[in-house]
């Protein structure tokens, strides 16, 4: 799981913004937050709880760990951006800092990559998107929560190549890549039921819970066609309810999911403590870019969820592009009519030109309720309300975020990469309901057997081969051979002797070939005069005498 930290800065080496001190000399009005004071009030506040940490903590190692600082959970680097955010600092001021900080990080290539399992992503354009589509996803108070966000990961002002400063870039841009981004992709698999595919009995019943109502009255409103196609439902054809907005509710069906499966079980405490402050990290990124309150949030994460407001009616394959943000509706100028943007490849949208294609959403219930007055006697309903401009507005955003920044691309090639491991996760149907939780999959996958070697795709990955044939190990064979000698190649001393395995052990830590599994498993003790301190005789399988004439 990935969490944003502050870096342990000393903070008496933030420098004073010159320009700052004459433009108050010159006697104009000079706005108290300055970026300058509270990049001092975060190493204030960092010192502060580094001291705490470090106290409370029994960790030896030289840095040391606390909560995501964009969660609500801690509320250091939250409080920080809030002030800059709801300051007078001039919003193009903050726009122009957080420019010069994202073409800062996109020079230094090793900061700037975000690598996983072999798919990479630049995070600066990840920044740059999430700035330039703030403002259409929530108005100037979201563009203005992501610029200072951005403002904030300075540590030192005269110095922009900070490496402190670029760790804060690159962390905060991992941060709305894992907790929002990832999180509205794979909301829609458990804020309802799980995608199989469909039989129409399926169909009907993948809209229990409530939902079922949601489409009858879509079914109306749309007048039983399809917003984008306009095909109309039949006996054999069968359109499904959307969703817009699907990532409350799946927070809210995350964190409750974790707590029963712990219920009972005390040990397990601090697994739903985690999993609660990463889905309390994603609510905070999405109120603050959205600029939705909390009470329009804790609606949809409950009744308002089903509401017709927060859906429209499509067919099968074009609400699966929509749901995964390979398209969506981009409100015009006139109310109630959106044109139709496609980003992804597999948008579903068959035997359909998307190009300058428009969508004109209205009530279309009381031409139903017409057509069948004549027949059944009926009272007159209310209107069924319009898909909101909001919502859909929200989704064009995260739509064109994920798409013009690459994570789109990057996130459906892991998804796609780990699609049959995650559809074993568990017995609901692989639901996966956050990065964390993500990441374990891809732990357990890379844990199985591969027959393929990493390096030579044409070969199995044999003890054989990693030992004696990969090319791309040869520095650390080298050195096995000149601690082993011809014994290298005797499976009895390799695997049999204190020696053997000693030096066996600092091969493998050498080629960091097993690293992410068993982490470092270099000997304690390489030294050849004191071999017992690492393999006890009674540990040693084999009865024989090792290079120094002793037995083992």
């Amino acid at each position: 799981m990935v969490h944003l930290r502050i870096p342990d800065t000393n903070p008496n080496r933030v420098v004073p913004d010159k320009r700052e001190e004459g433009h108050a000399r010159g006697g104009a009005a000079v706005d108290h937050f300055t970026l300058t004071s509270y990049v001092k009030m975060c190493h204030n506040l960092q010192t502060s709880c580094l001291d705490s940490t470090r106290s409370k903590s029994s960790l030896t190692s030289s840095f040391a760990f606390f909560p995501s600082i964009i969660s609500l959970r801690s509320g250091v680097f939250t409080e920080a951006v809030n002030n800059l955010k709801t300051s007078s600092t001039p919003l193009p001021r903050l726009v122009e800092t957080a420019t010069a900080l994202i073409s800062t990080i996109a020079a230094h290539e090793r900061k700037n990559v975000f690598e996983y399992n072999g798919f990479k992503l630049e995070l600066h354009a990840v920044l740059q998107a999430m700035l330039d589509n703030a403002e259409s996803c929530g108005g100037q108070d979201s563009k203005r929560y992501t610029a200072s966000a951005i403002c904030l990961c300075t540590i030192v002002l005269d110095d922009p190549d900070n490496g402190n400063t670029l760790y804060m870039l690159r962390e905060l841009a991992i941060t709305w890549v894992t907790h929002l981004l990832f999180v509205c992709l794979i909301a829609a698999s458990f804020s309802t039921r799980k995608d199989n595919t469909p039989s129409f009995g399926s169909m009907k019943s993948d809209w229990s819970d409530g939902s079922a109502t949601l489409r009858e009255q879509l079914l109306q409103r749309e007048g039983r066609r399809c917003v984008v196609s306009g095909l109309e439902e039949r006996s054999s054809f069968f359109l499904h309810g959307c969703h817009i907005i699907n990532l409350p509710r799946a927070i809210a069906i995350s964190v409750s999911d974790s707590q029963r499966e712990v219920e009972g079980d005390q040990d397990a405490d601090a697994d739903v403590d985690v999993h609660s402050s990463d889905a309390m990290t994603t609510f905070d990124i999405f109120q603050n870019y959205t600029n939705l309150s909390r009470e329009a949030i804790r609606g949809l994460e409950d009744d308002d969820f089903n509401d017709p407001s927060n859906g429209i009616l499509l067919e099968f394959n074009a609400r699966y592009g929509f749901r995964h943000y390979q398209w969506c509706l981009q409100e015009t100028e006139v109310p109630g009519r959106y044109r139709v943007r496609v980003y992804g490849s597999v948008h579903g949208l068959i035997n359909l030109d998307p190009t300058n294609r428009f969508v004109e959403v209205k009530d279309h219930s009381e031409e139903i309720l017409q057509r069948v007055s004549d027949q059944v006697k009926c009272k007159r309903r209310r209107e069924v309300p319009l898909p909101s401009p909001r919502y859909l507005r929200i989704h064009a955003t995260i739509a064109r975020v994920l798409y013009t920044s690459g994570a789109g691309s990057f996130l459906d090639d892991l998804l796609m990469r780990y699609d049959s491991e995650m559809r074993n996760h568990s017995e609901d149907g692989g639901v996966v309901r956050s990065w964390e939780e993500f990441e374990r999959v891809v732990e357990t996958a890379n844990l199985r057997e591969n027959p393929k070697c990493p390096h030579c795709p044409d070969d199995d990955e044999t003890i054989r081969h990693y030992l004696y044939q990969r090319s791309h190990y040869r520095y650390a064979r080298a050195d096995l051979v000149a601690k082993l000698g011809r014994d290298a190649h005797a499976a009895d001393t390799l695997y049999g002797t204190r020696k053997g395995v000693k030096s066996l052990l600092q091969y493998v830590a050498d080629t960091d070939r097993l690293k992410d599994t068993f982490g470092d498993v270099t000997p304690y003790n390489l030294t050849d005069d004191d071999e017992d301190d690492y393999l006890q005789p009674d540990l040693d399988p084999f009865d024989e005498e090792d290079d120094d004439g002793e037995d083992d």
